[in-house]
């Protein structure tokens, strides 16, 4: 598998507590960071398909653009659906499209 590099800037109580960790589980701060990071992929999704879905130049696009850097101890999803009730993430969209299916095979 290819892996791109990525340069952080880390503020220095966020690194000190990387390195903590790091030295403590014997893994590398760069692997720690992309772990974390890789815990966030289906929510970062989610985010990328709810700005996708939105009308370029709305309200809810605008204010979808400083989600990322806004949204706080919430899951992002969390926080989407909050500021836009009727967003429907793709795993409940397939639960939903299973659910008519097993409606209508009755």
């Amino acid at each position: 598998m290819t892996r791109n590099r990525v340069n952080l800037s880390l503020d220095v109580e966020t690194y000190q507590l990387l390195k903590e960790v790091s030295d403590q589980s014997g893994d590398t701060v760069a692997g720690i960071v992309s772990t974390l990071l890789g815990s966030h992929i289906e929510e970062l999704s989610e985010y990328v398909f709810w700005m996708e879905s939105l009308e370029q130049g709305s309200r809810k696009h605008d204010f979808g653009k400083g989600f990322i850097k806004n949204y706080g101890p919430e899951d992002l999803v969390q926080a989407i659906k909050l500021f836009d009730p009727t967003y429907k993430t793709k795993g409940e969209e397939f639960l939903a499209s299973c659910s008519s299916l097993k409606e209508y095979s009755k």
